[in-house]
């Protein structure tokens, strides 16, 4: 249900979505208690082993105040509805409560209210769902017997009566201290709580300096809500996202206006990369600085591909290749994922194009073994000896060519790990149908833009157009398409009328919210570098492989360019090591998202040795 609400919630960038277990204490999963508005339970709660305590925990998390709706059973009296009940695998173990006693499955509408006032809720109303059903809506005001007390209210009545060095660096709002079994204060617990939601206190020269970090610090504060946030904190170790990160983009519009125009692709490109409060803020500096709001100017040349973005940089370190878009963007739920999980000292870095305007200007042909050649001379230059590389799409091909390289260079390639990628045995030369793959890869609606919107048409339209030119699919091929795909064909030609600025254009208006916030400009350098990335695939050959690569083959549709057999057999002929073929969730585009990343980290977990997390 988390994944399906996810999708579809998906241009709601400011819901977030996750799991709680009521049976184990909130504070131990990440969730603050007092922290809820508005509490909906429906047809659930019955599942529970006891419903009585679980209704205490999942009260802790309202407010004073806060309401709590529960649509339940009330009647016991239907047999076919209490036999497929005892079937249900969600039933987590035996009725413990008073139901075990009473050998019933649902608590009955005479029993709500002592139910609910136990557990610290007035039981407002309660309205049958309808008719027949035997459900009813209770609706019940939470804690009314105590204020809610907010923490800016608390800073600012201490503030007003204290020196700054004694306000509390952290606030807790909790409905009783914990004890101990003789009935004592549990400081440890308490202890513990303070380090579990917010890392170490933060020191005297750990907290934000200039302006600029005060700033980013109080909006991280508000963004996490975290009390305190120091200018060392990682924003992901705090709990952030990159969907976060967008919300955080729209923050810094509207309360810093220098960086107005600052792309949400940028600032987290940048955060993958150095995810602390001072790094930030010296980079937003330099932001506020330029004319054009963007210090790394869209075709910047840097001196070395090479991007570190988590631990001290010893060996061995996971490398992630750079997918189609030439940045290591794609692989942002993973990096969120491994921060995580990770202690710390594991060494984890992408490789990015490091001159734009020079690959697009390349020619296509060769151009993938030409940038593995770079790519590991970079790796050795940088003193990294033993690598374990990732390769997403356009990634794992280029990755096969850094590994050959590697080798050569005398460097150790511990494992390489090829994600959802393979070449076509056809030449892309085709404008408008590179477009229509850059849109699908961007989650942009692409009947929004006037293409086909059944993905299987336009792959059997490019079947045709690959029988009448084989080995090739033209510029304006799909456009020329008439008789059975006269409809693709059509539309194909009357997008090609358009100019590109006005497709891009129209990308800008209908891209999701998920994917980021973009203007033409952005878009097109975006555009470029992935057709330029399409071209080469479309011209590469790969020769044969001697190491070992374990492929993750996605579990769903393979629609244009490909299927699930022509991929596996592309690396079935490539590979003359082992070839370990597992399944990931999702398609191409999505086996990387949030709701599908952490199959893909412990997969890397185990064939990285353990390094990615150590």
């Amino acid at each position: 249900f988390v994944a399906e609400t996810r999708e579809r919630f998906r241009e709601q960038a400011w819901l977030r979505c996750t799991q709680l277990d009521p049976e184990q204490p909130v504070l131990d999963q990440g969730w603050a208690p007092n922290s809820v508005d508005v509490l909906v339970v429906p047809n659930s709660l019955h599942n529970w082993g006891d419903v009585p305590q679980v209704l205490r925990r999942l009260t802790e998390l309202v407010r004073p105040g806060g309401w709590v709706f529960l649509l339940e059973n009330v009647r016991d009296d239907n047999p076919a509805l209490q036999v497929s009940m005892e079937q249900m695998e969600i039933r987590n173990g035996p009725f413990t409560d008073a139901r075990g006693e009473r050998d019933q499955i649902f608590w009955t509408r005479e029993q709500w209210p002592a139910l609910l006032a136990a557990a610290g809720l007035r039981l407002e109303a309660g309205v049958a769902a309808d008719s027949g059903s035997g459900q009813m809506l209770f609706a019940a005001r939470a804690k009314t017997d105590r204020m809610n007390v907010g923490v800016s209210e608390l800073n600012r009545w201490l503030r007003a009566r204290l020196p700054e060095y004694m306000i509390p660096g952290q606030w807790h709002v909790l409905d009783q201290l914990p004890r101990t079994g003789n009935g004592k204060i549990d400081r440890n617990l308490l202890l513990e709580l303070t380090r579990r939601r917010t890392g170490a206190p933060v020191a005297l020269d750990e907290q934000p300096m200039s302006a600029m970090e005060q700033q980013v610090a109080a909006l991280w504060s508000e963004l996490l809500d975290v009390p305190r946030v120091g200018r060392d904190d990682d924003f992901f170790a705090l709990g952030g996202d990159s969907l976060l990160v967008a919300r955080f983009v729209g923050m810094l519009r509207e309360r810093v206006p220098d960086v107005i125009a600052l792309q949400w692709e940028v600032v987290l490109r940048h955060m993958l990369r150095r995810p602390t409060v001072a790094h930030l803020a010296e980079y937003l500096k330099e932001v506020s600085r330029a004319s054009d709001a963007s210090v790394e100017a869209p075709t910047a040349v840097r001196s070395s591909p090479f991007v570190a973005l988590h631990g001290p940089g010893d060996d061995p370190t996971t490398v992630l290749v750079h997918a189609g878009t030439g940045t290591a963007m794609p692989y942002r739920a993973l990096v969120t994922e491994i921060r995580r999980r990770s202690a710390g000292s594991a060494s984890l870095a992408a490789l990015e194009i490091p001159d734009l305007q020079g690959f697009w200007d390349a020619d296509p042909q060769g151009l993938i073994e030409r940038m593995a050649a770079q790519y590991a001379q970079a790796l050795v230059a940088r003193g990294i000896r033993e690598v374990h590389l990732v390769g997403y799409c356009l990634g794992g091909l280029i990755a096969t060519e850094v590994s050959r390289n590697l080798t050569d260079l005398g460097a150790e390639v511990e494992s390489m790990t090829v994600i959802s990628s393979h070449s076509p045995r056809f030449r892309l030369d085709d404008e408008i149908l590179s477009e229509y793959s850059f849109s699908v890869m961007m989650g942009i609606p692409v009947e929004a833009l006037g293409f086909p919107g059944d993905q299987q048409r336009v792959a059997l339209a490019t079947d045709e157009v690959l029988r009448r030119t084989p080995g090739v699919i033209a510029d304006g091929g799909l456009a020329a398409l008439d008789g059975d795909f006269f409809d693709v064909g059509e539309k194909f030609s009357r997008l090609a009328e358009k100019s590109r600025a006005e497709r891009i254009e129209a990308m800008c208006q209908h891209v999701p919210a998920t994917a980021g916030m973009y203007d033409a400009e952005h878009m097109n350098r975006l555009f470029q570098t992935f057709r330029q990335s399409v071209f080469a695939i479309s011209r590469y050959q790969p020769e044969p492989y001697a190491g070992d690569v374990t492929f993750l083959r996605h579990s769903g549709e393979y629609p244009f360019p490909g299927s699930k057999e022509a991929v596996t057999k592309q690396w079935e002929e490539v590979v003359l090591g082992d070839l370990d073929i597992l399944y990931v969730a999702g398609d191409h585009y999505t086996c990387l998202s949030a709701e599908n990343v952490a199959d893909v980290v412990s997969i890397l977990t185990r064939t990285t040795a353990g390094a990615v997390l150590r």
